[in-house]
């Protein structure tokens, strides 16, 4: 198993080499910037493959763009990262109006509008590229009957956060106390 690309929240040095290389590349796909659906643009250059990055990665390093972004498109001039806090989302497809069917997704990713964007990639291309299917079904008719969706975050704690600091803080106070 291979490191992941995500920092830590609390990791907010400069870009290594490879970090911004990678946001780098977004730029020049962007043309500077991003029009209308940034991440199916992404996707459709074969970005996740180039770089082999897994779903969650892609859907950071996409964050992480948004955040950081610079209008030279020189991300190593960044020199105080701001780390995108990534959530596990599940976003679910109502097909009509008694939601009687409907089609339920799991997706990493730092807000709502980004698990939105990413889910109605894989809806409309019925794919798993950036979402993982978790159960239901809905059938698609000519006008993809979907009337609605709700998306909630799974859990309160971002996924690239740490519990270690606590720990070691709660180490030093037992040491401490005896």
């Amino acid at each position: 198993m291979s490191k992941s690309l995500i920092r830590l929240v609390s990791n907010t040095t400069p870009f290594n080499s490879v970090e911004s290389g990678i946001l780098d590349h977004m730029y020049e796909i962007f043309d500077g910037y991003i029009k209308g659906n940034g991440l199916s643009t992404l996707i459709r250059h074969k970005f996740k493959e180039l770089y082999s990055l897994n779903k969650e990665e892609l859907m950071y390093f996409y964050s992480l763009y948004k955040l950081n972004y610079v209008s030279s498109g020189d991300f190593s001039e960044v020199q105080n990262v701001e780390v995108p806090k990534m959530y596990d989302f599940n976003v679910n497809y109502l097909q009509d109006v008694s939601a009687y069917n409907s089609i339920d997704h799991n997706v990493i990713a730092a807000n709502d509008s980004d698990a939105a964007e990413a889910m109605e990639y894989d809806f409309d291309y019925n794919t798993e590229e950036v979402s993982s299917y978790i159960d239901d079904n809905v059938s698609i008719g000519d006008y993809m009957d979907v009337f609605d969706s709700e998306i909630t975050r799974n859990l309160n704690k971002p996924i690239n956060e740490t519990v270690k600091i606590i720990k070691n803080i709660l180490n030093e106070y037992k040491k401490y106390k005896k």
